[in-house]
């Protein structure tokens, strides 16, 4: 359907506009001399090269780069050239390439072949699944002032969701966007270095939410009251605990917008609970992952020293494709009953971070260590972790461990950072289901800064 709207549509606007389009090639000729089609290859459907046709905008010599990567734009660009790109009418010839079955009114754009960082994007997302279009999802969400990550970011979006309804949108919204030129920007500038600095920000979430429960916080009864909570807080990381093989397959159906990691720790597939690493599936790439158990055998399903249960520890190395940046995050459960599991445990956490060298790196967890103890200095005196909360100016001074209100309450649920991560603000999650706990721990928050 798409494809035979597109070849009724574009060759319905080409008799429409001819007019338009034969007096536009009679002032270029007049005041810039030919050519005035300019042909460049362009990455469209199945990754395959074709021509794109546009009015020429560009002084004779130009070398072929995307508009944003060249110097001194201003001088290289024709006086009737400005004019075409500001109303975006030099796309115009484009609609032959609709015609011809290469391109389609709503996609992502075609890609020059050298820009490899955004063609490699594309390709890990699919992208090359749908045809180019003229106008698409990034174009009326940013255009010239996006980063190629968040472009990449748009085109797969559309990818997974688009429809007929979204592409007239689009369509209505980019004509809007040309009336008022909104969004062309030939060289980024400060939007883009506005909208990076904002990429640098990271929510990472540590959440114990309690592998069972009883009566009235049974899981089943909790368990949507968890996702909504942090639907609406939106992390970009959660490290979660105790989360059971039931839990898990809830969580991986009603949090979408995520990928996870993680194994049960009895058996490093599916059996005990799991200390999952669950990151936004549209921010980050994972690059590597593995686990390892608090024991004297760590890479293997273990019981370690006194503990009362096998304890394991998540990592993965994550890629944020809005900075590039590489990144750790781990994520464990230390046991509450062995002294001595607690803490070699804490020392064999230590250990794993030291050998991370200046990646930036994150530890969440329920710990089962008080603040100022021994345990806890282990960790925080090491010197290649910090305990978030007291290096934030912005904190939420309240315990983690609630127990549903009954017996001793106090804090056990930490997220450590090395110094590659300026923490900001630190929040400990309060909220309940009316009078009801969502958990016996309450999520931990923090908002961090990359260095």
């Amino acid at each position: 359907m798409k494809g035979f709207l597109d070849f009724l549509f574009s060759l319905l606007l080409i008799i429409i506009l001819s007019p338009l389009m034969l007096a536009i090639v009679a002032v270029i000729l007049i005041f810039d001399g030919k050519p005035v089609i300019f042909y460049q290859k362009r990455v469209g459907y199945k990754n395959q090269c074709f021509y794109i046709y546009k009015f020429r905008t560009m002084k004779n010599g130009t070398k072929e780069k995307a508009t944003a990567l060249l110097k001194d734009i201003d001088s290289q660009v024709t006086g009737i050239g400005k004019v075409l790109r500001k109303l975006s009418l030099d796309e115009l010839p484009q609609l032959f390439n609709v015609l011809k079955g290469d391109m389609s009114f709503v996609g992502p754009r075609p890609l020059i072949p050298q820009e490899k960082k955004i063609r490699n994007l594309r390709e890990q997302y699919n992208v090359f699944s749908v045809k180019p279009g003229i106008t698409g999802l990034a174009q009326v969400n940013g255009r010239d002032n996006l980063t190629d990550e968040r472009k990449a970011l748009y085109d797969k979006e559309y990818v997974e969701n688009h429809t007929l309804w979204m592409d007239l949108t689009i369509l209505v919204k980019t004509f809007v966007n040309v009336v008022k030129s909104k969004d062309v920007n030939d060289s980024c500038g400060d939007v883009v270095k506005e909208a990076e600095d904002l990429e640098n920000n990271i929510k990472v979430m540590s959440f114990n939410i309690l592998c069972r429960g009883e009566g009235e916080y049974a899981r089943e009864k909790r368990a949507p009251h968890v996702v909504e909570l942090i639907r609406r807080e939106a992390p970009d990381v959660i490290g979660f605990q105790e989360a059971t093989p039931e839990w898990m397959e809830y969580l991986k159906a009603s949090l979408n917008n995520y990928n996870c990691v993680g194994v049960g720790r009895d058996d490093g597939k599916n059996k005990g609970e799991f200390s999952a690493i669950f990151y936004s599936r549209n921010r980050f790439l994972l690059r590597n992952s593995g686990r390892f158990w608090l024991s004297e055998t760590p890479d293997e399903a273990s019981l370690g020293w006194d503990g009362a249960y096998n304890r394991i520890c998540t990592w993965a190395i994550l890629k944020d494709l809005y900075t590039t940046r590489k990144f750790v995050v781990m994520n464990t459960h230390a046991d509450h009953v062995g002294e001595v599991a607690v803490n070699e445990g804490m020392k064999l956490i230590v250990k794993k971070v030291r050998g991370l060298n200046t990646l930036p790196t994150f530890v969440t967890g329920t710990f089962n260590i008080k603040e100022g103890g021994r345990d806890y200095n282990i960790v925080v005196n090491s010197g290649v972790l910090r305990d978030s909360k007291y290096v934030c100016e912005d904190i939420v001074n309240e315990n983690t461990y609630n127990g549903f209100g009954v017996g001793e309450q106090c804090v056990v649920d930490y997220i450590f950072v090395n110094k590659s991560i300026t923490p900001v603000k630190y929040n400990v999650l309060t909220d309940k289901n009316g009078d009801l706990y969502i958990s016996d721990h309450y999520p931990v928050v923090v908002d961090c800064k990359f260095k």
